[in-house]
């Protein structure tokens, strides 16, 4: 499996078992290499020709086994991807996917939520998430559904609810989001939880913008309903002023308000009177 990843300037090199500097060294090493006692080899590789990469690309079924990260410029990532949108970039290789993709193998079977919460509660690097899943298998076998008492023994269950989880929750609806939006307020505190959730929003919107721009996104962005998106970005971000009860103002959302909208029913109160005849 591969990535390509885009070279910014917060861009770090992981913690790679082998790193090279162009294609030929790496194949030299590549095919030498013989399968690891747990988890996959993990490499970098940082090349200067581009046309490298499209001919790695082209045999890359070859090294399926190997986990390979190879970084490059971002102009030169937009070129790949304009014209092979099967490319995988960083955004499309998470490693949650490497994790159901490790699940899926052994043919595991999970209780709603539950592989989501084994994934939160355990490290995201390649050889954690191969032990878990080869436990999962050695302990429950495959076509049984794994449930989260049955693995409560083996994990540490990290049960937070973070705000950008409640955040996606009322952009889609969701049926349990008031109660993850307590679950997060106590364990963050309001403030924490309003701009947690106001930098999720902006990062959003970014998104959007480039995707009606580009026609490239995420599957997370093109799910998300534009008009809630906007809606939300004026109660939270345009409109909010001062205030800053998360509730209320997630309330006011899914009214179709914002606190500008009381301030004005306000001001046309006192410009007819109703306000002192009250």
């Amino acid at each position: 499996m591969y990535s390509i990843i885009p070279i910014t300037k917060t861009t770090k090199v992981g913690n790679h078992d082998f790193i090279f500097s162009d294609f030929s060294s790496f194949y030299k090493i590549a095919n030498t290499l013989t399968v690891k006692l747990t988890g996959a080899w993990d490499i970098g590789i940082k090349p200067i020709n581009i046309q490298d990469v499209k001919d790695f690309v082209a045999i890359e079924e070859k090294y399926k086994h190997l986990r390979i990260s190879i970084y490059l410029p971002e102009q030169q990532v937009d070129y790949l991807t304009m014209r092979d949108t099967h490319i995988h970039t960083e955004e499309k290789v998470k490693p949650f996917e490497i994790f159901q993709s490790m699940c899926s193998s052994r043919n595991l079977l999970f209780a709603k939520g539950v592989q989501l919460l084994i994934y939160k509660s355990i490290d995201h690097d390649t050889d954690t998430m191969e032990q878990t899943a080869g436990l999962l298998y050695t302990e429950f076998g495959s076509f049984n559904t794994i449930t989260e008492k049955m693995v409560q023994p083996y994990f540490i269950l990290n049960k937070t609810v973070y705000p950008r989880t409640v955040l996606l929750q009322y952009l889609w609806l969701a049926r349990w989001r008031e109660s993850s939006l307590k679950k997060c307020i106590a364990s963050f505190g309001n403030d924490v939880t309003l701009y947690a959730i106001i930098n999720n929003i902006k990062k959003l919107m970014e998104s959007k913008c480039t995707y009606f721009k580009t026609g490239e996104a995420t599957n997370l962005t093109k799910s998300i309903d534009t008009q809630r998106l906007c809606l939300i970005y004026r109660v939270f971000v345009v409109e909010r002023g001062k205030f800053s009860d998360v509730a209320i103002l997630l309330k006011l959302y899914e009214r179709g308000l914002s606190c500008y909208d009381f301030i004005q029913d306000k001001e046309n109160q006192y410009s007819t009177g109703k306000l002192y005849d009250a």
